[in-house]
């Protein structure tokens, strides 16, 4: 495994390796895979490559796909090996179970939210596992999770 091979010094190596090239762009497990690796070496961010893991979470979120959910689960757990608090609010804004709210043309067909559903699903004993271990908290719902980070944020959360 790809994890068990990594040491500390291995981060910055391991991103330019696999982040870093063009190849894995679209090979989202590989990327799911080596966060497990750098969160196993404790490796942590830097803004460009945060920026890129989160942009890959927030694109995953918007195009649910079920087979998906184990990135988001990997990248969870990524956040809860390094307690990285910029991924609070991404963590946070995945806790409440997805459902419809608008009958208006805006409102995406029901097969995505059958994905919307299932990815949540698959996915959230991950995410709240990594928010508690960012937190100390077991939040219920993203309302309760918002007001914890805000009222927290000279801690260094942000909302």
């Amino acid at each position: 495994l790809l994890e068990e091979r990594s040491y500390p010094e291995s981060g910055k190596a391991l991103w330019a390796a696999s982040w870093g090239q063009a190849v894995n762009d679209k090979r989202i497990m590989v990327k799911a895979k080596v966060l497990r690796a750098l969160g196993r070496v404790a490796f942590t961010l830097d803004k460009r490559a945060f920026d890129e893991v989160e942009k890959l979470w927030r694109y995953v979120q918007s195009t649910p796909q079920r087979g998906n959910a184990p990135l988001l689960v990997d990248i969870a757990w990524y956040v809860e090996q390094v307690k990285d608090k910029r991924f609070a609010r991404p963590l946070a804004e995945a806790l409440d179970e997805p459902v419809s709210t608008s009958n208006d043309g805006t409102n995406p067909p029901a097969s995505w939210w059958e994905e919307k559903w299932h990815l949540w699903n698959e996915s959230k004993a991950g995410v709240h596992a990594a928010l508690k271990a960012l937190t100390g908290e077991d939040f219920p719902s993203t309302e309760k999770a918002k007001a914890w980070i805000e009222a927290h944020a000279k801690e260094g959360f942000d909302w």
